[in-house]
């Protein structure tokens, strides 16, 4: 009995220890260096791909807000919007009837 519980106990600090690696690796943030020596933060934009394409149509909210169409690479059609809170950008994909 006590080899199979000392056995799940260390299962379970092997599976905490891989959970918190797994946050701190996850928040780097990507910074470039000045000409005086200092570092900026970047903000990466990651809504838009390279392999996404510009449609050339324009889709309109309930807003009257006016936003590109784009195609994925998997042809799924989306804009891309940004939030007012946070400034971040992200795909908002399209349903076609």
């Amino acid at each position: 009995m006590k080899k199979t519980a000392r056995t799940e106990k260390g299962l379970k600090v092997i599976f905490l220890l891989i959970v918190l690696f797994s946050f701190l690796t996850g928040s780097a943030q990507n910074a470039k260096q000045t000409a005086d020596g200092n570092y900026i933060a970047i903000k990466a934009d990651t809504a838009r791909s390279n392999s996404d394409t510009l449609t050339g149509k324009y889709f309109t909210d309930n807003a009257g807000k006016k936003y590109q169409v784009y195609a994925s690479k998997k042809g799924k059609l989306f804009i891309v919007r940004t939030s007012l809170r946070t400034g971040n950008q992200y795909k908002q994909y399209l349903k076609t009837e």
